[in-house]
């Protein structure tokens, strides 16, 4: 994955879910752990040198009601706010979406349009998608980007289709998160697809990551096509669902073009393929609509978890935001970190993680987010 870290201006709202329920699917509290994360990646008023500028942050807390906990400002003063983000109440993902977005576009914020972002992080979703996928159009139709991490560890996929259309026509990205600790790994795919339309970013609509269950949508023209780096040993399952009326098959072919297996959508909706890798290398996964077309999740688990993760040591400075100047490359280890209980900052099978627009001091303070 490609991961600019922009030269700032932008205005991002990260939205946290504090729910009940986040006691079982999220005891670590590892959703919060990411939009720290999130927010070390932000440019900072103090790092904003270099022709790099400010970025704006807001943070939203929601259970039954959303709660601004930090109000629209410099990325470096945010971090405080993370730590009374707790798991209390209901899910009401509209209101943290409608808060997030009355923030963003308050009087004197600035101009909106391409240079903001809205990041959900939610295990929950709300008893009628109505209201969501107005307050997600709504946002669209002012050009802000979002994106939403569905944590849901029982690898259930989403209710509402109409909720991730909603998402991906404002350009974001809509990730089932399998795991407590691929949370981080979503942050690293709502970095590299870009914060906002003005980012730019890396497409991330076909890569495969390990924990991440991607939504796209089939049509008749011709197969979806997605691709993962496997290594030698590893096991892989990948799990097809069509969450509208559809037949999909699903294969898996290696570089050369090799068929490897193949499966189609059962009665229940849902195709699972597994696979034992001879080989490193790529591979591509083809998924075809043999009648009908519509919305559909793929995701990936891997064998090796975080050994064919690309990882970054446990490092400290004690800063709380980002903000750099120089290009940064983190390459894979195949090594775990020591001993410190915390998740990896990336999961998936990837060549490299390139980080563009990050010091040294910015980078590190990025990836100690996750690790503290």
């Amino acid at each position: 994955l490609q991961i600019n870290l922009g030269n700032g201006g932008r205005k991002i709202g990260i939205v946290i879910d504090s729910s009940g329920s986040n006691l079982d699917t999220d005891p670590n509290d590892l959703r919060v752990v990411a939009g720290r994360t999130l927010n070390s990646a932000l440019v900072t008023a103090a790092g904003a040198t270099g022709g790099k500028q400010p970025d704006l942050v807001t943070v939203v807390d929601f259970d039954y009601s959303a709660t601004v906990i930090y109000g629209l400002g410099d990325p470096a003063g945010a971090g405080p706010s993370f730590s009374s983000i707790d798991s209390s109440g209901g899910t009401y993902i509209a209101e943290g979406v409608k808060a997030a977005y009355d923030e963003l576009t308050k009087q004197n914020s600035g101009s909106t349009a391409d240079r903001t972002g809205i990041i959900v992080l939610t295990d929950g979703e709300d008893s009628s998608a109505d209201e969501l996928v107005t307050e997600i159009q709504r946002a669209g139709n002012a050009s802000i980007k979002v994106s939403f991490g569905f944590l849901s560890p029982s690898g259930s996929s989403p209710s509402y289709p109409e909720v991730l259309s909603a998402i991906l026509n404002t350009g974001g990205i809509f990730r089932t998160v399998d795991t407590d600790s691929a949370q981080q790994a979503f942050i690293s795919t709502v970095l590299a697809n870009g914060l906002t339309t003005s980012d730019g970013g890396t497409d991330v609509s076909s890569i495969l990551i390990s924990g991440l269950s991607i939504a796209a949508s089939s049509n008749s023209n011709g197969p979806n096509t997605f691709t993962y780096t496997g290594t030698a040993g590893e096991k892989i399952n990948i799990t097809i669902t069509a969450l509208e009326k559809q037949t999909l098959d699903g294969s898996i072919r290696d570089a050369s073009g090799t068929e490897l297996t193949t499966g189609s959508i059962n009665a229940a909706g849902v195709a699972a393929l597994t696979l034992d890798l001879v080989n490193d290398g790529p591979l591509s996964v083809l998924v075809s609509a043999a009648s009908g077309s519509g919305l559909f999740t793929i995701g990936l688990n891997s064998s090796l978890g975080v050994s064919n993760c690309t990882l970054v040591p446990p490092v400290t400075n004690g800063t709380s935001g980002g903000g750099g100047g120089n290009n940064a490359t983190v390459t894979p280890s195949a090594h775990l970190p020591t001993a410190t209980g915390k998740p990896p900052q990336f999961t998936g099978a990837a060549a490299a993680v390139n980080v563009a627009g990050a010091s040294t001091f910015g980078l590190l303070a990025f990836f100690a987010a996750a690790l503290l």
